[in-house]
């Protein structure tokens, strides 16, 4: 997720003032730039050393993270969707009014962390919130999702954790006051395919010899003590503190319940996981199962660049169209449009509820102040 540069040390001790840069005005430019294909992966960070950079001893606590992350949600759905009115936005050349001041709004946020007076600087684009992605699958982390997020990266690795997954999150979101359909599954997959079991077997064998689970742990930090020594492969992930990616974790577990996995056993797994080999035609098939399992998306996990994505159009995309599994074009419009069919956050997300309630014609010539606790 990051955080903004500019910290105000006159707000109070633990609370984080922006004025010009918070994250947000990023993105809706982005979105602009973009002509519409923008989204957003709202990602805790899990990095030590990401903490330090920001002027903290060490990262806080997993379950803590979401909770920063809920308030930063409160901050940013407060200046897409309530700063800006309807009808605020003139471009009025002729005039020279670009916009309708008296339909703009300072959102003066005051939480635990955040100290945000607003107003959002660029102008909203026609989806205000950008499309809300996110990743976590821990338990904090699927009721974050549950309340925030539109799509989900998910990393079971096989189809029946993925049904598991996807059933649980679900369930998590009707009882979050939206409907199951409102949150999309987006597998994590790689492919290998070929014409023939042979040619699967050797790009299978020349992808092994690259493979690396020192490589992979080092890369991640998993496993790397302070001091900068390593635990041993085999250890069992019990015996190690888990203040990152609990999710990765829980879907080993629940692959190995004949044993405890151990360090070498995640790293195998992240490397390996959700490995589809085949030929087009039978990478179909298995792609036909994941779908039955509850999954709406793949997200295709690079062995190369670019060779893997060129690879994937060329020899399996066909092979998808001619079964119904891809689409031959895009429908025209937003991000959020094509996958949900709508421009905006539906009215039962969290973000609405901000929508026309800044402003001094709401509260007696009083602007709100709002507070997330």
């Amino acid at each position: 997720m990051g955080l903004p540069a500019d910290v105000d040390n006159a707000a109070p001790e633990g609370i984080h003032s922006y004025a010009y840069t918070f994250p947000g005005q990023l993105l809706v430019t982005l979105y602009h730039i973009s002509a519409g294909r923008s989204a957003w992966n709202i990602v805790t960070s899990t990095q030590e050393n990401a903490a330090r950079n920001f002027g903290y001893d060490a990262l806080a606590e997993h379950d803590a993270r979401y909770d920063w992350a809920d308030e930063y949600l409160d901050v940013a759905y407060k200046l897409w969707e309530g700063s800006w009115d309807e009808g605020a936005l003139l471009v009025d050349k002729a005039g020279g009014r670009y916009a309708d001041p008296s339909k703009i709004h300072k959102i003066n946020h005051v939480g635990a962390r955040y100290k945000v007076e607003g107003p959002h600087l660029p102008s909203p684009s026609p989806q205000r919130t950008p499309l809300l992605f996110q990743a976590g699958g821990s338990p904090r982390g699927i009721s974050f999702a549950a309340k925030h997020a539109e799509a989900v990266f998910i990393g079971p690795p096989d189809p029946a954790g993925a049904k598991l997954h996807t059933d649980n999150a679900r369930a998590e979101v009707v009882r979050a006051g939206r409907r199951a359909e409102d949150l999309k599954f987006f597998q994590g997959i790689s492919f290998i395919v070929g014409s023939t079991h042979r040619e699967i077997d050797a790009k299978r064998a020349d992808i092994a010899q690259y493979s690396s689970v020192v490589g992979y742990l080092t890369h991640t930090s998993l496993g790397i003590l302070p001091d900068g020594s390593r635990l041993p492969e085999d250890t069992e992930l019990r015996n190690i503190p888990n203040n990152g990616g609990q999710g990765f974790v829980d879907w080993l577990r629940a692959a190995t319940p004949d044993r405890e996995p151990t360090l070498a056993d995640l790293a195998k797994n992240r490397i390996e996981r959700g490995v589809v080999a085949g030929t087009p035609d039978e990478i179909a098939d298995q792609l036909s199962t994941w779908q039955q399992a509850g999954i709406d998306g793949i997200n295709v996990m690079n062995w190369r660049l670019p060779d893997t994505y060129l690879e994937f159009n060329e020899r399996i995309l066909p092979t998808l169209q001619a079964r119904g599994l891809a689409k031959t074009a895009y429908e025209p419009g937003t991000l959020r449009k094509k996958i949900f069919g709508h421009d905006r956050l539906p009215k039962n997300h969290p973000g609405a509820v901000y929508r026309g309630v800044f402003g001094p014609n709401r509260l007696g010539g009083k602007e709100p102040v709002l507070a997330h606790g």
